[in-house]
């Protein structure tokens, strides 16, 4: 029996990986190792239209700008020249508290256009989401930068939860498992360093609503 519980607790260990905490998180981005980069020297990656692009800032993404005198992490996205409006769906995430998005539009000259913060996002159980539109200067854009907005650093949100427990009981050669739930929770959650922004990039035709 106990040889079934070391594999499963091997099994589990190999799938979820060891999260980052805040105090992981901040070390990495003052590390004074790291070279502090600018808006046109990140490392582009590549944004397609409707396909869903995860930036895991903190862990495979690591580069750091400066944003008001503090160190940041922050992925830069190339996408095709738009020649028509388009929208961008945005949902930030962190498993070590809540994670604020800032995301700059730039032009070929890496200059910003417009950008956006956690305030135009709704907040809801620990995600910022939203989908933000873009209906003018769409074809000046050609990349966006995404990194924490700092002006949420100081804030804390309550949410509520459900606490599940895990149950396994060994079966012969197997393990079954299942989870009971307690009901809900709240907790209070501070600002994260390092999450993930899930991003959809959409093409899109407005509409005129005659009244």
């Amino acid at each position: 029996m106990l040889k079934y519980y070391s594999f499963l607790l091997i099994l589990l260990v190999s799938f979820s990986g060891c999260a980052k905490t805040n105090l992981d998180y901040n070390k990495l981005r003052n590390n004074k190792r790291n070279i502090v980069k600018t808006l046109d020297s990140l490392k582009p990656y590549t944004l397609e239209i409707n396909k869903e692009f995860i930036v895991h800032l903190g862990e495979e993404h690591k580069e750091i700008i400066m944003i008001e005198k503090q160190k940041v992490f922050a992925s830069k996205l190339l996408f095709s020249r738009m020649d028509t409006p388009f929208s961008l769906d945005i949902k930030s995430f962190s498993t070590a508290g809540f994670f604020a998005p800032r995301i700059y539009f730039l032009n070929n000259e890496n200059k910003i256009i417009k950008q956006v913060g956690a305030k135009d996002l709704l907040f809801d159980r620990g995600f910022f989401k939203g989908t933000i539109f873009i209906n003018t200067e769409y074809s000046k854009i050609y990349s966006i930068v995404v990194m924490q907005d700092i002006k949420e650093s100081q804030r804390e949100h309550k949410i509520n939860y459900v606490t599940t427990t895990p149950v396994i009981i060994p079966i012969g050669p197997y393990v079954m498992t299942y989870t009971t739930s307690s009901g809900d929770q709240n907790k209070t959650i501070q600002n994260a360093y390092g999450g993930s922004i899930k991003l959809i990039l959409k093409r899109y035709s407005p509409r005129v609503v005659v009244k």
